[in-house]
């Protein structure tokens, strides 16, 4: 990782990723294990990225029934209406959610609805967010732990980062006191 007082701005990259947070760690990683050179970057000071991930309760948005996920996001999304296979396609990576952790983050993944013993305690409202919409049954997060704002989700993707570092280069904005 390097500051802007290190970096080399004449550099070519494939890929250049704007936000250090879940999605920029997810794209920069998989850009790199298929070959792009990859420049990521974050206004956040070192140490400080991971955007909204790093800070969230650390539950990704899952389900298992698809046609029950379908209506639950064209709830979600109204009065917009977005083109149906883009909810498809949203939806269809929800439900594979649970194999993206065990395959990519080399977690087993906590359903907060089947594997957690307190699902109707303190996290029930995050995970019933809208519980008046069609389909919301089916809606369900997952998790890497049994615990919640433990930042155990940010500390795997960013590791995943780390570990690619040799074809990936990261800046972030210099430190506050420098």
């Amino acid at each position: 990782m390097v500051n802007d007082q290190q970096a080399q701005w004449d550099a070519t990259y494939d890929v250049v990723v704007l936000g250090f947070g879940g999605a920029g760690a997810t794209a920069a990683r998989f850009a790199a294990d298929n070959g792009a050179t990859v420049l990521l970057v974050d206004a956040a000071p070192e140490g400080h990225e991971g955007g909204n991930t790093r800070y969230s309760a650390q539950l990704i948005g899952t389900g298992e029934n698809f046609d029950g996920l379908m209506s639950y996001y064209k709830a979600l999304t109204a009065p917009m209406h977005l083109d149906e296979s883009m909810i498809e396609t949203y939806v269809r990576g929800m439900m594979g959610i649970r194999d993206y952790v065990k395959r990519y983050l080399g977690e087993e993944p906590v359903s907060w609805k089947h594997d957690s013993l307190d699902y109707k305690g303190p996290v029930a409202p995050i995970v019933e967010e809208f519980p008046e919409f069609p389909g919301s049954a089916s809606y369900d997060t997952t998790t890497i732990t049994h615990n919640f704002f433990d930042g155990a989700l940010w500390r795997n993707l960013k590791g995943q980062v780390t570990k690619r570092l040799t074809k990936l280069m990261f800046f972030t904005k210099r430190q506050a006191n420098n």
